[in-house]
């Protein structure tokens, strides 16, 4: 697993993990007794390689299968075979959301996908780590979206950021709380994003904001 800061992170697309997985819980039910069976069953002639060796750290770091066993754990087993649609969603959000990197972003940019330079912004403030974030920030921004695409919660997880405080909302204190001039922020209901204040940034909330006035739209015709 890479690393940024002090923020592991997963190398693997999440579906390449889930076909994996897949593989785990149907042909071998639940358990691989025999790690190179498994590995052969997953497209790797040996168990030295570096990708297969990095596979198996990310299925472990995303909490589906156990750590130094070839095991489905309880989570792994309920997305490839849930009780229901929203067991697999469920539990999946809570599996793409352990790990920290993932979510400290997602509290920055919410449901909505981020430039190329916003997001190495965002990620050097997230990981104080501005000379991996330079180097290997567009990887981690195409590792981040293709986890997001399977991240189904509506709720947005809120902003956990000191510096961002929101107009009119009132602190732990009794104060009113108010916007710095460098941020720009939308608030409606479950949406809460916050973000420097850019062209860029501000055409995220200018999408979001046409996101909800199609709602309207399609409210009013039913």
């Amino acid at each position: 697993m890479s690393k940024i800061g002090s923020f592991d992170y997963p190398d693997t697309q999440m579906g390449t993990l889930l076909k994996a997985l897949d593989i785990l819980v149907t042909t071998f039910h639940g358990e691989a007794k025999e790690e190179t069976n498994f590995a052969s069953a997953i497209g790797h002639t040996n168990t030295k390689s570096g990708g297969y060796i990095q596979k198996i750290a990310d299925l472990r770091r995303y909490g589906f299968i156990e750590k130094g066993r070839f095991v489905a754990t309880t989570n792994g087993k309920k997305i490839i075979h849930p009780l229901s649609p929203q067991e697999k969603n469920s539990t999946l959000d809570e599996c793409i959301m352990s790990i920290a990197l993932w979510k400290a972003l997602h509290g920055r940019f919410g449901s909505s996908t981020p430039s190329a330079e916003d997001f190495k912004i965002h990620l050097t403030e997230v990981t104080s780590d501005r000379d991996q974030a330079v180097k290997t920030g567009d990887k981690i921004r195409n590792l981040y979206i293709d986890a997001m695409k399977y991240y189904t919660a509506t709720t947005k997880l809120p902003v956990k950021n000191d510096r961002f405080k929101m107009d009119g909302k009132k602190d732990e204190n009794g104060e009113t709380e108010e916007i710095p001039a460098d941020l720009v922020t939308l608030r409606s209901g479950e949406t809460n994003i916050t973000l420097k204040k850019t062209e860029a940034n501000i055409n995220i909330l200018v999408s979001a904001l046409n996101e909800m006035k199609n709602e309207i739209k399609s409210e009013k015709k039913k």
